[in-house]
């Protein structure tokens, strides 16, 4: 066991991949693992070499075992999922049909998660005091997405972060929304009460603008850029060390401008460099961002390096189809550097 070890909490669905196709028209599709939390913490492993422990639940069924295999390939630890026993009506594995997108065409996500095991995880499922023994785990990150699913979920991700924050570990949340998941939600009481709990147990907050306002109700009295709602955040919520977002101006699904800023308590206002990206596949962009933050600052590293890395693995991620990061540390290291690439023969 390590202690630089990250625990991620959230649900895992198979992603299905139609290539160059569009979802209606498909005949095949590729397979793959996503889910917000995870994507971070695969991310964190595959590429910055963390040890990484995943808190999710599965139907022990084929389907199941075909999304332990491909997690259990990435080196992510899944000896604390939880199996369900696939003759118990009313439970299965979420599924995740994905269109990347391109020029005037927009991704589309198409989810099929209703009654997964994921969501049907609740507050006595897990034993946080052996989670958050001492001297294994450094830092705990989850999100909006995995606590949005269900009442359930959501007393589950604060004991979780409450848990983590008396043992002492890093807790970081994203808090990333999504309609699909809060559609009874008609006046947005319940994300703005998930995502304001949530954010009161974060050291590092993941949020965008439109998280800031729209959920957790910001932006009366400034201006409303980031930098004004980031400090507005962190009067409100002392506990909050850092606050991160990406900053993105869609051209076509294909072409984004792209960079990082975060808030400080410490070192104040953080940006990374511009970049003009050519893009593959936008989804998982953000989740590799919140990856190079959170393993720069868990091995000790300086807030703005953080903000550079995030910003250089998201880029990367979005060269490349499915929701994954691929690539290796020196590749991002040499991205965030502004070095030109060079073709390896």
């Amino acid at each position: 066991m390590s202690a630089q070890e990250l625990v991620v909490l959230g649900e895992v669905m198979l992603r299905l991949d139609p290539r160059e196709e569009r979802i209606r028209s498909a005949r095949r599709f590729e397979v793959s693992e996503g889910g917000g939390e995870y994507n971070v913490g695969r991310a964190v492993r595959t590429v910055f070499g963390v040890p990484v422990r995943l808190l999710t639940a599965w139907v022990d069924n084929p389907v199941g075992r075909l999304l332990e295999s491909l997690v259990l390939a990435s080196g992510v630890d899944t000896r604390d999922v939880i199996w369900r026993d696939p003759a118990v009506p009313g439970v299965r594995n979420g599924l995740n049909f994905t269109e990347r997108g391109f020029g005037v065409r927009a991704p589309v996500g198409v989810s099929d998660r209703e009654f997964s095991a994921a969501a049907q995880l609740g507050r006595t499922d897990f034993d946080w005091p052996a989670v958050f023994a001492p001297g294994r785990t450094a830092w705990f990150h989850t999100g909006g997405i995995f606590a949005g699913l269900s009442p359930d979920t959501a007393a589950l991700t604060l004991d979780g972060l409450d848990a983590a924050r008396q043992a002492g570990v890093v807790t970081s949340v994203d808090l990333n929304h999504r309609p699909s998941i809060f559609r009874d939600d008609v006046d947005g009481a319940r994300a703005g009460s998930t995502f304001e709990a949530l954010v009161r147990r974060a050291d590092v907050v993941f949020a965008g603008v439109a998280d800031l306002t729209g959920r957790l109700g910001l932006g009366t009295g400034t201006d409303g850029s980031f930098p004004a709602l980031a400090t507005q955040l962190l009067d409100k919520f002392p506990e909050v060390r850092t606050v991160v977002a990406s900053d993105r101006r869609v051209r076509s699904a294909s072409r984004h401008e792209w960079r990082v800023l975060g808030l400080d308590r410490d070192k104040g206002v953080l940006g990374s460099r511009d970049y003009d990206l050519e893009v593959l596949d936008r989804i998982g962009g953000g989740d590799a961002m919140a990856a190079g933050v959170i393993a720069t600052l868990l091995r000790g590293g300086d807030p703005q390096d953080a903000i550079e890395c995030g910003a250089a693995a998201g880029a990367l991620a979005m060269t490349t189809p499915g929701d994954q990061l691929v690539a290796d540390a020196a590749e991002v290291a040499r991205v965030a550097s502004g070095t030109p690439p060079v073709a390896v023969r």
